[in-house]
């Protein structure tokens, strides 16, 4: 017999330098760069600095976008400030963010409609979970996808997840019957069932907690009251 004709496609990723763990030298970089299926660029860029202008890194984010044409940009941590940015523009890949900042920015964009697939950490402490928990829900098609780690997420790797929802998110980008089946049927039933679960369990231990707060405060009001009519 013939043996089949299998079509492989190779995926072009576009990574945002600064926040993404390890650079080059580390795990995650060459666990895509050794992918048989996936080709990558890192340009150079300067670091997202706080108050200052990102002009230039921008630049040279847009130049390689137009020349790489990348099916996916990954962002993580710091990163995230720079796509932040990049997902205004008229034509921007899908968003791969880890442990990103600037969520609600990417999960807002094109009125709620930019591809993301978020992964994070339950005990990140740069961006918590119950913001991009919040962020998530008020997308219209982006998916969290949550890790027992910190702000490192070095799980995604060390799970074998990080090549996985890497061409789940490729495949959503790329077959409309894909993204058709998780927009109308599989978001609605994940969120229904686990996302808004989740988000509104935070809110009500939260509520909690303040009212306990509140409780505690009053009652060291009360004693003190007490003992200062106790020393009068």
């Amino acid at each position: 017999d013939d043996e089949p004709n299998i079509k492989t496609t190779m995926i072009r990723i576009l990574i945002i330098k600064p926040g993404f763990g390890g650079g080059k030298d580390g795990a995650r970089f060459k666990m895509l760069d050794e992918s048989n299926d996936i080709t990558v660029s890192m340009p150079e860029v300067p670091e997202p600095i706080r108050g200052e202008t990102t002009s230039t890194g921008l630049k040279i984010l847009r130049e390689e976008m137009e020349s790489f044409n990348p099916d996916i940009l990954i962002v993580g941590s710091r990163g995230g400030i720079y796509a932040s940015e990049l997902v205004q523009d008229a034509k921007v890949p899908p968003i791969f963010a880890i442990g990103a900042l600037q969520t609600k920015r990417l999960c807002e964009a094109k009125d709620g409609n930019c591809l993301v697939l978020l992964c994070h950490g339950t005990r990140d402490d740069r961006n918590t979970i119950d913001r991009v928990r919040m962020d998530c829900f008020s997308s219209n098609v982006a998916e969290l996808v949550e890790f027992d780690d910190d702000h490192a997420l070095t799980k995604l790797e060390s799970t074998g997840q990080l090549l996985v929802l890497l061409k789940r998110l490729y495949q959503r980008a790329h077959s409309e019957e894909i993204l058709s089946q998780w927009i109308e049927t599989d978001r609605p039933k994940w969120v229904s069932s686990q996302l808004e679960p989740t988000i509104r369990a935070f809110e009500k231990q939260a509520r909690d907690d303040r009212e306990s707060m509140m409780q505690s405060n009053l009652n060291k009001g009360f004693l003190g009251e007490l003992k200062f009519k106790a020393k009068s």
